[in-house]
């Protein structure tokens, strides 16, 4: 697993988790805006080409071994889509974690014919906004290149890798530490709604639903700076 750093090592510790088959290169504003205050230590991992851990669980294995070499007690924890829904299972499992953000995560047992139609509505919804998917993956072809070699580097894997995370159980420990769904509503992958967190509350009683309206699934990659800002209102 290859690690980076940014920001100075003087400053509070943050884990940044990027998405799945995301480059941790397509985040560079949002890493960049958030090593101003923080040591951000950023794992490439997820589905990555020269890695292909397609497995959630194997995933979860390799991150905890990292949190215990580099001892990131008291640190934030946030993470996108994929890193998302890890860095919720790091804040079930690690209660000396400071607070942990999830952006715009892949949420399990959430997938259903009614959630389908919202899914169609928010595509369609995406158009009508320059913030939305469509727009800012045309004006961002460095992201659909990455996706794009991905995918093609092995395909099922690729969706295998995915589905896996989405059929995940919820994790078995409750926890204190404090978790932000971050949600940009734009959302054509999964549409979350407060109501949806039930289940996950049983787990993560300190769990806010924190939306974000007009923007896409992405949007940390195309809005880096303005992501941040938006994360630092939460902490």
């Amino acid at each position: 697993m290859k690690m980076e750093t940014y920001g100075s090592a003087e400053n509070p510790r943050l884990l940044f988790l990027h998405g799945y088959g995301a480059h941790p290169k397509l985040y560079r504003d949002f890493i960049a805006a958030a090593a101003e205050a923080h040591h951000v230590f950023v794992p490439e991992l997820f589905g990555l080409s020269g890695h292909c851990r397609r497995d959630f669980e194997e995933n979860m294995v390799v991150i905890r071994g990292m949190l215990a070499h580099h001892e990131l007690d008291d640190s934030l924890v946030i993470g996108h889509s994929y890193g998302a829904l890890a860095a919720m299972h790091l804040a079930a499992e690690f209660p000396a974690i400071q607070r942990a953000i999830a952006i715009n995560p892949l949420l399990p047992q959430l997938f259903h014919a009614g959630k389908f139609r919202l899914q169609l509505a928010n595509m369609q919804r995406d158009l009508n906004f320059a913030t939305g998917e469509t727009r800012g993956m045309l004006a961002n072809l460095e992201v659909g290149l990455r996706y794009g070699m991905n995918v093609l580097a092995n395909p099922l894997g690729y969706v295998e890798g995915a589905m896996k995370a989405i059929a995940t159980r919820l994790p078995d420990r409750r926890s204190p530490v404090p978790v932000d769904i971050v949600y940009a509503d734009l959302d054509s992958l999964f549409h979350i709604e407060d109501a949806d967190l039930g289940r996950w509350r049983e787990v993560l009683p300190v769990l806010k639903f924190v939306p974000i309206h007009d923007y896409s699934h992405n949007w940390v990659i195309y809005h880096g700076r303005f992501a941040w800002n938006k994360i630092k209102e939460l902490i």
